[in-house]
């Protein structure tokens, strides 16, 4: 058992009502290591009343400010018989919520080393929230006649540090122009603020062309202009949320009231053919209420290009770009608007020194009216990686679509069928393979199943692998080392590899390795 959240919890074990005492419940999603507890007082039992047949076992989760409310249970292997293969059921009565409500839980308990997750009982969300203030420990900026004329102070610190609405700016953050040092084929960011001292109404950002010596010109449209918006991020387990300035929307303007602090964020792009040199232009800020000015801006563009890592490929791993293609919900111009966007996420992990892209289906398989696959989302991946000028081969995962993902994610291997699910895996890697040739795509390698990491789930991994190995030619990456041959890319979580023995300092494999860290920050 868990907390499934990142605080630590408090459980207090009861037989028949009659308490047994409390144990601490680590934090985390997956259960580090077993948690072991025991009955200390010798005599408990002389208090507790043992009836023939059914007894109550219970977990009451013990409610404090500092502790999670949520609860994982999990299986563990509980016989080395081979007999036992079939999950025995378990019926949980969870009593939660003001007033408590009862919800009865019927789940598996398998007998050969647990399938995931088996359920996740959470008591039932808080319904009011306070945002968490910050502590203001700023000093009052000191205005001039310049600063009050103009209606609005334009400062600039690092990109790297927050800026928040009720930010008061610094006396040495308050700049007249701004520059900038990047390398030829890269891209960069640059921002300022505006801190308001009158209500500003619509303020709109656009920049000029940068021109440098002999008439080089760094283009308008390769300066990219956002607003940093902020979002509401819970702070901990309780009923508290702080505003988190993480978001850039896309939109060059934003209506700035009175005291509240707004960023702009520029990204400046260059090709491998900018020429070296320094290139000057002009930010021009246009409010409703308040007369236009301007910011000179100076970008110094270096003779060195940046190119790709050979041989390294990086990637977000099973990313949802099209995952609304096949919703019937969407027009098709709400659906040429995803796709777009999807587009244009492929081009920021292309800005990003990303290589390749490995795609997600939907949750659920769904057949068209004429009998063929719904397979609008592949299309996209593979005609969106064609456009942003991707060159390595493409992934695409489809766990979701042969019922073989973990228990708690839609798709689950509990309904895993291999009589059905088996065909349609070789079905789909078929078509795929044919859609890809239509649309003379890029290579399209397969990851058919995520961390096949229990006996049930690997001997699944390998059928799998066996159909889609029917298929010439075809490549197959998996987030395992188990397979053998069959498995061509590697692609194993740092927790999850196997340390090297001592005194060996270099990993060696016959197929191609990759690795994933899967840290969750919450921060």
């Amino acid at each position: 058992m868990t907390t499934g959240n990142n605080l630590p919890g408090l459980i207090e074990v009861q037989l028949n009502g009659v308490s047994l005492g409390e144990f601490n419940l680590p934090g985390g999603n997956e259960p580090i290591a077993a948690v072991n507890w025991q009955v200390k007082a010798n005599d408990i039992l002389s208090t507790v009343k043992i009836v023939k047949g059914e007894n109550k076992l219970s977990f009451v989760l013990k409610a404090n400010p500092t502790s999670a409310k949520g609860l994982r249970i999990y299986s563990t292997k509980n016989s080395a018989d081979s007999k036992i293969a079939k999950a025995i059921p378990l019926t949980l009565n969870v009593s939660s919520g003001t007033p408590l409500k009862q919800t009865i839980f019927t789940i598996p308990v398998w007998g050969e080393e647990g399938e995931h997750i088996l359920s996740k009982l959470t008591v039932p969300g808080i319904k009011k929230f306070t945002q968490q203030l910050p502590e203001k420990k700023q000093q009052p900026f000191a205005l001039n006649k310049k600063d009050v004329q103009k209606g609005y102070v334009v400062f600039s610190r690092n990109f790297q540090r927050y800026v928040y609405p009720w930010t008061i700016p610094a006396k040495n953050e308050q700049v007249e122009s701004l520059n900038l040092v990047m390398a030829q084929n890269d891209f960069e960011p640059m921002t300022f603020s505006i801190y308001p001292i009158k209500d500003l109404g619509n303020v709109k950002v656009s920049i000029s062309n940068l021109r440098g010596a002999d008439n080089e010109i760094i283009p308008s449209k390769n300066v990219e202009v956002n607003v940093v918006k902020t979002i509401k991020k819970r702070t901990g387990s309780g009923g508290e949320y702080k505003l988190v300035p993480r978001l850039l929307s896309q939109k060059n303007h934003s209506n700035i009231p009175l005291s509240y602090t707004t960023r702009f964020w520029l990204t400046v792009y260059t090709s491998s053919t900018t020429v070296a040199g320094t290139y000057s232009g002009l930010i021009q800020i246009d409010a409703d209420n308040e007369m236009p000015s301007t910011i000179p801006i100076t970008v110094e563009v270096l003779p060195v290009q940046l190119e790709p890592v050979p041989k390294i490929d990086y990637s977000m791993c099973m990313s949802y770009e099209f995952f609304e293609l096949e919703s019937k919900d969407w027009t098709a111009q709400e659906k040429e608007k995803i796709y777009q966007d999807g587009v244009n996420v492929f081009r920021d992990y292309k800005n990003h020194g990303m290589t390749t892209v490995d795609v997600t289906t939907p949750y659920y398989f769904q057949w068209n009216k004429d009998g063929t696959p719904q397979m609008e989302h592949f299309k996209g991946m593979v005609k969106g990686a064609k456009e942003v000028g991707l060159t390595n081969p493409i992934y695409w995962y489809f766990g979701h679509y042969v019922q073989v993902t973990k228990g708690q994610h839609p798709g689950n291997v509990r309904t895993y069928n291999p009589k059905v699910h088996l065909k349609r895996t070789k079905f789909l890697v078929k078509t795929a393979l044919k859609i890809n040739k239509q649309l003379d795509g890029l290579p399209i390698y397969f990851m058919p199943i995520d961390e096949p990491r229990i006996a049930s789930r690997k001997e699944i991994t390998i059928d799998l692998f066996k159909e889609i190995k029917k298929i010439p030619g075809t490549t197959i990456m998996c987030t395992t080392d188990i397979g053998g041959k069959m498995l061509d890319i590697e692609n194993n979580s740092q927790q999850d590899r196997k340390p090297l023995p001592p005194g060996v300092k270099k990993r060696e494999s016959d197929r191609k390795v990759w690795e994933y860290n899967n840290n969750l920050s919450s921060t």
